[in-house]
């Protein structure tokens, strides 16, 4: 559990750091990078590491880089970060092979 906690808190603040030397080059933060660390926590932990990783990634984006900055606010940018997070955390999903489910029964 806390070796899980430690990938997605490590792999998110990478992306965080990411996002943020990106905004300092372009102008603008990408946040789509977010999607990376739901990626790999997915690939070792599994999905519902990879879930928790989608939430956490939304909530720091939304509270560093989307206006008003320092704030967690519900409004329309942050839910669509969260829902680019949760479809890329179901797409990774769908797209793992199967092998990478050991406990999923055949159909």
């Amino acid at each position: 559990m806390i070796a899980r906690l430690n990938l997605i808190v490590v792999n998110v603040s990478l992306a965080a750091v990411a996002v943020a030397v990106f905004q300092w080059l372009l102008g603008f933060p990408p946040l789509i990078l977010f999607i990376v660390p739901v990626a790999i926590v997915f690939r070792i932990s599994g999905f519902p590491a990879a879930l928790t990783a989608a939430v956490i990634g939304a909530v720091v984006g939304d509270y560093f880089f989307v206006a008003p900055l320092g704030y967690i606010t519900v409004h329309a940018q942050g839910l669509q970060l969260l829902l680019l997070l949760l479809l890329g955390a179901g797409i990774v999903r769908v797209m793992a092979p199967s092998d990478a489910f050991p406990n999923r029964r055949p159909r």
